[in-house]
């Protein structure tokens, strides 16, 4: 198992970069999706590589996942009918 640290900065519209050495490690290119876990006891955030299969099947799986994936697209579908 490869382990990789590195830093990197939370931006005003609070975005990251992932390093490039961690997403060539990991084989990440552009538009793929993360999943993002959080702890807020701990202050730390995990992201997971996953395809849309694994995603709807996690959402199957978390009903407190699937209520805010549906709030979240409500939110973007009024932003496109403006």
């Amino acid at each position: 198992m490869e382990f990789n640290v590195d830093i990197t900065r939370l931006s005003s519209k609070g975005q990251i970069i992932i390093p490039n050495e961690i997403r060539k490690s990991l084989e990440l290119h552009e538009s793929e999706l993360l999943l993002v876990f959080s702890d807020s006891d701990e202050r730390a955030i995990l992201l997971k590589p996953v395809g849309i299969e694994d995603f709807n099947e996690y959402k199957k799986k978390n009903p407190e996942l699937q209520e805010y994936s549906k709030k979240n697209n409500n939110k973007k579908d009024k932003t496109n009918t403006a």
